[in-house]
């Protein structure tokens, strides 16, 4: 495979980029590395994200195109039936999903914050599922929150999207506390 080439002027844009969104950090003399993985920086993240996203689905949950429900579902089911689960895959599609339900809200801020949080903790997750194989990102609830909207159950939706928030992020917090 083949690599695109950069200039140096991109590589250090893009480092510039992700030092200040503090996903990297920059250490005198020796270079760039990811930032450090904080319970209290994961706490705020998720805090946050238990705010944002079921306040999304509430408001937003009608503007979301049933089209890409039925075929992210699809996908979701493809990718975690497989017995080769492609764990990057699964984090990208997770990702996706939470971003278009925030974008469904139609406001620019939120799915900025969204965003940036969903920059950091997929730098964790991968970096979870490289340590630890038996990490799995949270499919099954994925596909229940698809399946809820898909039936215009709103309330059931926001309340699986409560558990799911909250699920992940103890997760998420009991890997990172083994590691620290």
């Amino acid at each position: 495979m083949k690599y695109p080439t950069f200039s140096q002027k991109a590589i250090r844009d893009a480092f510039l980029l992700l030092e200040s969104e503090t996903l990297i950090t920059r250490q005198f003399r020796k270079g760039y590395r990811i930032a450090h993985i904080s319970p209290k920086r994961l706490q705020d993240i998720y805090e946050i994200r238990q705010i944002l996203e079921p306040y999304a689905l509430k408001k937003g949950m009608q503007n979301i195109d049933r089209s890409w429900l039925l075929e992210t579902r699809k996908k979701f089911v493809t990718i975690c039936s497989s017995p080769v689960q492609e764990s990057r895959k699964i984090v990208e599609l997770d990702n996706e999903v939470h971003m278009v339900l925030i974008t469904c809200l139609n406001n620019q801020y939120a799915a900025k914050l969204l965003s940036n949080s969903l920059d950091y903790l997929t730098l964790v997750r991968m970096y979870m599922l490289e340590q630890n194989r038996k990490y799995r990102p949270r499919h099954q609830e994925h596909t229940d929150i698809i399946d809820a909207i898909l039936k215009n159950d709103r309330q059931k939706a926001v309340q699986l999207m409560n558990e799911h928030l909250e699920e992940s992020y103890q997760q998420v917090l009991r890997r990172v506390l083994s590691i620290l």
